[in-house]
């Protein structure tokens, strides 16, 4: 299904605010600027690609737990996710350090074995001492004919018992961040963003049935149960129409920055093309016409072209692409054809370059895989401009890859 349509008359110019500048300034601060989070769990974060605090709060949960609050252990299942009180009977160290300690507990209907591996004494009998009572919540399983939680997901004084029942997201972790550490980091976030001005048109939201964006982003993080995680719930359809919306400010943004601090013109004849069509075993369509034209435009206007040429699986958008690079290297310049992975540009390089060479135009191929003194040629031809068109993988824009005068990149 379709999340997100771009639409000119849908783009509502944005209202622009102190509040809204201030969270925006937020959303882009390190995570380090919320409390709770230091340098060691920052760091841990970037392992989730987390940094800022708009990556936080764009860390999407994967599931949801249902944690039910049980009067007593009469109804405790083993396999069920629970929170109930318990009285705290009596600590069993271990005799040996592959054993667990053990914390016997109970209830008027029952009791209950807490058990905890590595465990460190003091902090247990701090937390949990002889005689209290405590709110348990975690996994119940059986053992020894008896029932047993082990390393409970939480432990605390009775009143808060409500922060531990009902449904609960559960997020995508790594080594040495809990669930209840990265819920804690998100909601404090989510709970410091100011309330926003608007940026879509009211009608718009009314039709879509769309929340705010604050709104969404608050279910988002607050899944009832797993048909929240529908794709099609109005909420994750709002932040996607967004995601997307975004980029085509940016966009926008980008080519107005151009229009005003570049103002070369690259107008070329079109000989290398139109000698390119001619050599060619059929005729381009006239969709594929159509689109050229409008490249053509836009590479001979004062402004750097940022452009995205969409279509179905082999409806011809490659060669609409050579034939844009071939009009770039005429005005003097080098083109770069950049594909994901090997095979697929060694496919275009085998498709395309009989057809440069045809054209007097020399081309390579960089990828991973190539022997250094190849390499070594490659870019030495690259940077001296031998080289008119590069086919390559992501070996093309390392840091030692220098270009002469590069004029056109696209990225298949």
């Amino acid at each position: 299904m379709s999340l997100v349509w771009y639409e000119e008359k849908t783009l509502i110019t944005l209202r622009s605010s102190v509040d809204q500048l201030n969270t925006i300034r937020y959303l882009s601060s390190s995570v380090l600027t919320l409390k709770g989070v230091g340098t060691e769990v920052a760091k841990k974060l970037q392992n989730l690609d987390i940094s800022s605090i708009r990556d936080l709060i764009f860390h999407k949960p994967l599931g949801v737990i249902k944690r039910q609050y049980i009067q007593s252990l009469a109804l405790a299942s083993p396999g069920a996710i629970v929170t109930v009180v318990l009285k705290i009977d009596k600590h069993y160290p271990p005799r040996h350090k592959k054993l667990p300690y053990r914390i016997m507990c109970s209830d008027a209907w029952g009791e209950l074995e807490l058990t905890f591996f590595h465990a460190n004494t003091a902090y247990l009998k701090s937390l949990l001492p002889e005689g209290s009572s405590r709110v348990v919540s975690g996994k119940i399983s059986a053992f020894n004919k008896g029932l047993q939680i082990s390393h409970p997901d939480h432990i605390g004084p009775i009143n808060t018992l409500d922060q531990w029942v009902g449904s609960e997201p559960t997020y995508p972790l790594t080594h040495g961040v809990s669930q209840k550490q990265i819920r804690k980091i998100i909601l404090t976030a989510l709970s410091n963003i100011g309330d926003l001005n608007e940026w879509h048109d009211a009608n718009l939201l009314k039709s879509k049935n769309w929340p705010s964006f604050k709104d969404a982003l608050y279910k988002l993080h607050h899944p009832l149960n797993d048909d929240d995680f529908n794709l099609n719930t109005p909420w994750r359809e709002r932040l996607a129409f967004d995601e997307l919306y975004a980029q085509q400010i940016a966009l926008y943004t980008l080519r107005n920055q151009e229009d005003l601090s570049r103002n070369h013109h690259y107008k070329v004849s079109g000989h290398l093309k139109d000698k390119a069509l001619r050599l060619l075993p059929f005729q381009l369509t006239s969709d594929q016409k159509t689109v050229l034209a409008e490249l053509e435009h836009d590479m001979n206007a004062p402004h750097r072209m940022v452009r995205l040429l969409q279509g179905d699986v082999g409806c011809g958008k490659t060669i609409v692409a050579f034939m844009a690079l071939l009009n770039r290297v005429e005005s003097g310049h080098q083109g770069a054809l950049l594909a994901p992975t090997e095979i697929l540009i060694r496919q275009h390089y085998k498709t395309l370059s009989p057809l440069a060479g045809q054209l007097g135009i020399k081309t390579a191929i960089l990828t991973g895989s190539d022997k250094k003194s190849d390499r070594k040629k490659i870019l030495a031809d690259l940077e001296s401009g031998e080289i008119h068109i590069i086919f390559g993988t992501h070996a093309i824009i390392q840091e030692d890859v220098h270009f002469k005068n590069l004029g056109l990149a696209i990225i298949d």
